[in-house]
């Protein structure tokens, strides 16, 4: 620690906290509690595997077709339904890869000093709120991305074939 002018103590930034062991300006502002150490770890370990399993999949899905692997299992699929599936898997790989992300944490943390990510938690007073919003937020928008990849997965046949039977549908998608 140094000494300012004043001869107040400061502590460099960063610096752990004697009581909480979270770094220094980390501890909730409101009043909530931090998770402990156990369940932080594990949910960030299953995330870290979902993410991973998606990014696989992103890969792996546009790896079949050009191997043309659905024609050779007889499978009869739309380039358009591949498309709509690989960008839902990849979108919510990208939001579930900004859940985890902290406010801080690094490369890929947000456009600037101090911003947690496109959800716009700074590391003012409210940030735990905020960080608990954003996060949630991703969650929510993972969630949504899955569903819309897989639901024009399902639905794109149809929707090709007789979108005349389904106009606001087909105008949705």
């Amino acid at each position: 620690m140094s000494r300012s002018t004043d001869g107040a103590e400061r502590k460099p930034p960063g610096a752990m906290t004697e009581n909480t062991g979270v770094p220094d300006g980390s501890a909730e502002p409101d009043g909530a509690s931090v998770p402990d150490g156990a369940s932080a770890a594990s949910a960030g370990r299953i995330r870290g595997w979902a993410v991973w399993a998606l990014a696989l999949l992103t890969t792996l899905i546009p790896i079949g077709w050009a191997l043309d692997l659905p024609q050779r299992l007889g499978l009869l699929l739309y380039p358009e339904q591949l498309a709509g599936l690989v960008l839902g898997l990849a979108a919510a790989c990208v939001f579930l890869r900004d859940a985890g992300s902290g406010v801080g944490s690094g490369a890929g943390s947000g456009s600037g000093a101090g911003s947690d990510s496109w959800a716009g938690t700074g590391t003012g007073t409210g940030a735990g709120a905020g960080r608990r919003m954003g996060r949630a937020l991703s969650l929510a928008l993972a969630a949504a991305a899955l569903w819309l990849g897989g639901h024009i997965f399902w639905r794109f046949p149809v929707l090709s074939e007789n979108a005349f039977y389904h106009p606001d549908e087909a105008l949705a998608l």
